[in-house]
């Protein structure tokens, strides 16, 4: 644009739209040709109330002013008894008409509600007595499985080493070995049984077998018992050592007072691999 010199100096003050002025609300620089769009969007240009209360906030405080935590009259807000159950919604300005007028019906909704919370109270304590007492069971229980495990552990230790055998006679005679105990009761006089302990590993090897015992009761009143082992099938005898050659001793406690301990050595290469031990009725 041309222009007389004169006229340059008062043309760049105050005519000129490429000059740099300062927006009032904000205070930020810009061309006097761009004020006009900054002031649409500038956040300090103050603005009626979107609610129409009249009032006139800075742009970037509208949200503020109309939500419900804010101050406009004309916001929708919830009766502060909504909780105990009202549901009433109405502008900031009516609220306190709305208070005055059903301050009955607002305590008849609280006393409800008192009530159906010592309700939910009621039971919830008892929910947690029965998961108290759930816990309680569930403890007991457990110790009580404990308690069975140590018996299991206990005979699967007592069973997997070699047999031992008591014998419940008159005379009390016991057969002791490492191991497992097997009780039984002696037959009357006159008749005979034999008697089987369950599978043994022979230790240290993989032999598998069993305690056989013959028990005799004669008329003259003697009783004679023949302890012996006797090999059984197991899941590795295709990889020991045919035919059997360990030698064992098996030992006899007389628990009698006047009883004889006994022991012997049998070796399977031989014929005797039985051992006899003659036991007598108590002396009358």
């Amino acid at each position: 644009m041309a222009m007389k010199r004169c006229q340059l100096h008062y043309h760049k003050r105050s005519v000129c739209d490429r000059r740099i002025v300062i927006c009032k609300f904000c205070e930020d620089p810009f061309e006097q040709r761009g004020l006009q769009v900054h002031r649409t969007v500038c956040p300090r240009l103050p603005v009626l109330c979107p609610l129409r209360c009249g009032e006139k906030v800075e742009r970037k405080n509208v949200d503020d002013h109309v939500n419900e935590s804010g101050n406009c009259p004309n916001t929708l807000i919830n009766c502060p008894f909504k909780d105990t159950g009202c549901d009433v919604r109405c502008k900031r300005h009516k609220l306190p008409d709305h208070l005055t007028t059903n301050v009955v019906e607002h305590q008849i909704k609280q006393q409800q509600m008192m009530k159906r919370l010592g309700d939910e109270n009621k039971e919830l304590k008892g929910r947690l007595a029965i998961a108290d007492y759930s816990v309680a069971s569930l403890t007991l229980s457990n110790t009580e499985l404990k308690r069975r495990l140590e018996l299991v552990d206990s005979s699967v230790t007592r069973f997997r080493s070699n047999v031992g055998l008591l014998l419940m006679l008159q005379s009390e005679c016991t057969l002791l070995s490492r191991g497992q105990v097997i009780r039984f009761r002696a037959p009357f006089k006159g008749c005979s049984r034999i008697l089987e302990s369950s599978s043994f590993l022979i230790y240290p090897t993989d032999y598998e077998a069993k305690v056989v015992v013959n028990y005799n009761v004669y008329d003259q009143g003697a009783r004679a018992i023949s302890v012996a082992i006797r090999l059984t099938r197991g899941d590795r005898d295709d990889q020991l050592s045919w035919p059997f050659k360990i030698r064992h001793t098996i030992a006899v406690a007389n628990q009698q007072d006047h009883g004889i301990n006994r022991s012997k050595t049998i070796d399977p290469a031989k014929l005797d691999a039985a051992f006899v031990m003659y036991c007598f009725p108590n002396p009358s």
